[in-house]
């Protein structure tokens, strides 16, 4: 039997696109953040089953199952995020039951589309060419989900991965992929500056940490301006700055919190080492002390192979826009993936103005265009079966 067209397996997850949408559905209703994600792994785990195939636990809340031809062939894995997002949900049908809590980042949509690739490739039975394996992935959301599932074995024997996002650059009904590095890394930091408080009438008598602070503040922004070259892309932000509470009691310490972001691992490396350096020097000359860190795992930045990549061009081109993607600034972890083993990520468009969608990530406003769903599943159904992969 031949294997079906990236067109035929469109065609086929039209054909059971109310099953996807009433999936995507009771997810959306019950999300948890990173590494909280109980009821949904359970829900997966059930539909799973009823598929007939058996998962096992991994990263803690995370679900690994393969499926495929019993004869010995390489391994393909398909990967979808599980955690949501702690953000207040507006009222609505199918709208979050946990409060302070919602799928504000499509990943209810992703396990859906990776449920719905499941159909497409379970009715190829022995045809199917590769094994396939399936990572249901807690923890995107800054908890380094990724970098456990490869430390607890997602990735052994397997040849390639594949994942997708929803992507509010593209209009709804497109797909798109680009090649060499798409998705930036992402560093969130902190630098901590400790003194001496007391009255705000007698700051001769403090070691005042405010004023090393905004003073480092600045000094972050214009490290971005001198030290870098303008034509390397890097982003710098610090959205928190914690310190006292009174308007008459200087802290005893203040807290910047930030993130920075950049398409070069050198450039990341350099503007990082000299954050901790200027943070401390900083803080020493008003007689304070500095402390620099990294307050949760790093995300590389996320590199499709450009070989791998023209190949699906040419062989998905039913379900791609010819044109690459621009490079986002925006951070995924399917990165941790992509230094370990080849794989590509694609963009699964959802803006649609007609619906009035267009609220961007992240936002208590987003919205999903449902019709995207068996789009999805038949790009990452289809991309498992690209030709040739090699064990």
């Amino acid at each position: 039997m031949s294997l079906p067209s990236p067109s035929e397996l469109l065609k086929r997850a039209e054909a059971f696109h109310g099953w996807s949408v009433d999936l995507r559905r009771r997810l959306h209703e019950i999300p948890e953040t990173k590494f909280q994600e109980v009821k949904t792994s359970s829900l997966l785990w059930e539909e799973l089953k009823k598929m007939g195939i058996s998962s096992r636990r991994i990263a803690g809340t995370g679900l690994l199952c393969e499926f495929g031809p019993t004869r010995s062939t390489p391994v393909v894995a398909l990967r979808a995020d599980m955690d949501g997002l702690s953000l207040e949900e507006p009222a609505g049908p199918f709208a979050s039951q946990h409060p302070g809590k919602m799928h504000a980042c499509g990943h209810d949509v992703h396990m859906a589309v990776l449920l719905g690739a499941v159909r497409l490739l379970l009715d190829l039975g022995e045809d199917l060419p590769f094994r396939i394996r399936l990572l249901f992935q807690p923890g995107e959301e800054g908890g380094g989900g990724a970098k456990r599932m490869v430390e607890e074995g997602a990735l052994e024997g397997v040849c390639r991965i594949f994942g997708l996002h929803v992507w509010m650059e593209l209009d709804s009904g497109k797909a798109s992929l680009r090649s060499g590095a798409a998705f930036a890394s992402s560093d969130g930091f902190e630098a901590e500056l400790l003194g001496r408080g007391g009255h705000g009438a007698e700051p001769f008598k403090t070691q005042d940490p405010t004023v090393p602070a905004g003073e480092l503040l600045g000094a972050f922004q214009t490290l971005m301006s001198r030290e870098r070259n303008p034509f390397e892309p890097a982003v710098l932000s610090v959205p928190t700055f914690q310190g006292g509470e009174s308007y008459n009691v200087i802290p005893e310490r203040v807290l910047l919190r930030g993130t920075l972001r950049t398409f070069s691992p050198d450039l990341r490396r350099r503007l990082l080492a000299r954050m901790e350096e200027l943070t401390s020097h900083y803080a020493s000359a008003w007689r304070c002390q500095g402390l620099f860190r990294l307050f949760r795992p790093p995300y590389p930045v996320l590199v499709n192979p450009p070989g791998l990549a023209a190949q699906a061009r040419d062989e998905l081109s039913p379900l791609l826009e010819p044109l690459e993607a621009a490079p986002t600034l925006l951070a995924e972890d399917f990165a941790v993936y992509l230094e370990h083993c080849p794989g590509l990520f694609f963009l699964l468009g959802n803006r649609n103005p007609a619906q009035d969608i267009l609220a961007p990530l992240h936002n208590p406003s987003f919205r999903v265009d449902e019709s995207i769903i068996s789009r999805g599943s038949a790009l990452l159904a289809a991309a498992s079966l690209l030709t040739h992969p090699q064990p």
